[in-house]
């Protein structure tokens, strides 16, 4: 008997989504003097309700205290170096795995740099960086925590020289602000890899790698300005070969007794090829099904891999899958949401490593726009 697995996302799908990761210093766009005089008139107001509302509790004071003066360390941390910041730890025993910064930001000095100048000796600054990151992110998806911290050690180290090499020359006038934002951002990933070449938490692990970075869009503004390649996209796990129409085909669905129940539905099949260095259990993608003027009728589509099941209801080992297979996912969608012209467009992969533990992370603008195979298939 075959039955397709439950890949059915737990909170994390909401939580630890790229799109909503926490705030960090890069939704910050704003003059960085203006955000630290803000955050001095929030200390001033702090000490304003301390002194209207002696009778409060100190508890709820205490809490009042603490939330803006964290505020007011962040806000100071862009201009002055942040001592650590831990936003998404759940507890005192958790705390460091999930803390990073320490760092004060540099700033750009040293001999000025010609426009001509600038293109090549950014592209030399960063060079290896993008690969480095990728060598920690497909360690994270296989779970190999041994991996991952030999992998972020060299990304520290390179993100670290990035960084100092591009705060060694003045830049261009136009491209100032871009550039101090783009040291700032190699600075707080060095100060992320430093935590994650040491973290032995799978789930802080997790964040750290898919949750709490986001790039601002600097990089690719001085990138375009000195007519440099794009920045390069993150690793995805697994290449998309082919998608193929299978039919008519029968799935199972889950009754209100909680038992199974054999329904109509009409299957495609995804063919793709493991990138993920370290051996893995489970291979899942989530689609938006487009109609032919692009709108998106259905969200949550699953493309997954199939798992075998004997008489007994056990699941039968595969070997796992190893970087380089061919893995078939197999798509069940109820045939009447289907219309001629539709097409499917990715929106997030998972993985599950062979210790069983779930990784997921969501395909860029860019990723999912990218797969000629996927934008040449139109639903019959």
């Amino acid at each position: 008997m075959k039955a397709q697995k439950s890949w059915d996302t737990p909170v994390a799908d909401e939580t630890r989504d790229v799109s909503d990761a926490s705030e960090d210093i890069h939704g910050i766009t704003d003059d960085i003097t203006d955000d630290a005089e803000s955050a001095e008139v929030d200390a001033e107001a702090v000490t304003l309700l301390r002194k209207r509302h002696r009778r409060m509790t100190l508890l709820v004071v205490v809490v009042i205290v603490a939330s803006l003066v964290s505020g007011f360390c962040w806000r100071r941390s862009l201009q002055t170096g942040s001592p650590v910041n831990c936003s998404h730890q759940t507890g005192v025993a958790d705390e460091k795995d999930y803390c990073y910064g320490g760092f004060k930001p540099l700033q750009p000095s040293g001999p000025q740099l010609g426009r001509s100048q600038a293109g090549p000796y950014f592209a030399k600054a960063v060079k290896g960086t993008a690969a480095a990151y990728d060598a920690v992110r497909l360690a994270a998806v296989g779970g190999d925590k041994d991996a991952v911290n030999k992998s972020a050690a060299k990304a520290r180290d390179l993100s670290q020289q990035a960084a100092e090499t591009l705060a060694a020359r003045t830049w261009p006038k136009s491209l100032t602000k871009q550039i101090r934002m783009v040291i700032i951002e190699y600075q707080e990933r060095a100060a992320i890899y430093t935590n994650l070449a040491g973290n032995r938490n799978g789930e802080a692990i997790d964040w750290m790698v898919f949750g709490e970075f986001r790039p601002s869009g600097a990089q690719q503004v001085i990138r375009s300005a000195l007519k440099l390649p794009d920045e390069p996209e993150t690793a995805v796990p697994f290449d998309i070969r082919d998608i193929a129409d299978g039919g008519a085909c029968k799935g199972l669905e889950t009754t209100k007794d909680g038992g199974q129940q054999e329904v109509d539905r009409h299957c495609f099949t995804v063919t793709v090829t493991d990138q993920v260095p370290a051996e893995i259990t489970g291979l899942s993608i989530k689609f938006n099904l487009l109609s032919e003027d692009g709108t998106i009728r259905e969200t949550g589509v699953r493309a997954s891999s199939d798992i075998q099941f004997d008489d007994d209801g056990d699941i039968i080992e595969h070997g796992g899958i190893h970087k380089g297979d061919t893995v078939k996912l197999t798509m069940e969608i109820d045939p009447k949401l289907l219309r001629g012209g539709d097409r499917f467009v990715p929106s997030a992969w998972y993985v599950e490593d062979k210790e069983g533990e779930q990784h997921l992370a969501s395909f860029t603008a860019v990723q999912s726009g990218g797969y000629d195979v996927l934008n040449a298939f139109k639903v019959r």
